[in-house]
């Protein structure tokens, strides 16, 4: 379909992972995993640099953001978490 309908002949594995993330992103399936979580934001990265990616660099500058605070709020849950009651 997509050589048929649009051209196209490959895509890159950086790019069909960047929209994979993406996609996940949208329809707000979020990792709680802080590995998956920096593995998202290198991917995202990766295709931020990559300068014959086709997703809009607002779009990837938006994703790598999103991931950045979702760090954010699993360092803080796993601190929560671990800091325990106070004696």
């Amino acid at each position: 379909m997509l050589k048929n309908d649009y051209g196209v002949d490959k895509l890159s594995h950086t790019y069909v992972e960047a929209r994979y993330v993406l996609y996940k992103m949208d329809h707000e399936e979020l990792t709680k995993n802080k590995k998956v979580a920096q593995s998202w934001l290198k991917t995202l990265t990766t295709a931020r640099a990559d300068p014959d990616t086709k997703i809009a660099p607002t779009r990837l500058d938006w994703g790598i953001e999103q991931v950045k605070a979702l760090i954010n709020q699993i360092i803080e849950l796993t601190r929560t978490v671990f800091k325990g009651p106070s004696i």
